[in-house]
């Protein structure tokens, strides 16, 4: 069996440039083998360039803002037994859910562990907070409470 000789790849290349440029959708920046606009070897990605990535201060404000929330809904001053002050207060455990999973989705795509473990625990925080205020109104905490307040009595006019 005789040895193969080399391949000539600068024309394999320029072969496969032709078949490209047939196509009927060819786009002929990627023909020559670079993006149009793209940076060359040796030079640094444009701003532009870095969008699919958030950027750390923007992803640490998420964070923050996630956890400033659960701390917030925590410390919840007003009554949240029933009624229209139990909705409020599960709105605001909903939020804490929304922005903890709001923080964690930004600590990912910008790959900042330290925010990921913080974003998590603001999660589970507002799914303890959700619990505490739901079980007990679905009969699974050993405990009833009514979602709704009962109505005062009807005062007789004297």
């Amino acid at each position: 069996m005789p040895p193969e000789k080399e391949p000539n790849w600068d024309q394999e290349m320029r072969e496969v440039n032709r078949l490209l440029s047939r196509l009927p959708e060819a786009n002929p920046d990627l023909i020559s083998g670079r993006r149009k606009g793209a940076p060359g070897p040796g030079t640094a990605p444009a701003a532009g360039e870095r969008a699919g990535r958030p950027r750390p201060v923007a992803t640490w404000v998420k964070v923050g803002l996630a956890a400033v929330f659960a701390v917030a809904v925590w410390q919840w001053p007003y009554p949240n037994h029933c009624g229209w002050g139990l909705t409020f207060y599960l709105v605001g455990v909903g939020t804490v859910i929304v922005s903890g999973m709001w923080s964690l989705v930004a600590s990912w795509t910008s790959r900042l562990g330290v925010a990921h473990i913080l974003g998590l625990l603001v999660l589970l925080g507002g799914v303890a907070l959700a619990a505490q205020a739901a079980l007990p109104r679905l009969g699974d905490a050993g405990q009833s409470a009514p979602w709704r307040c009962a109505s005062a009595p009807a005062q007789p006019d004297n």
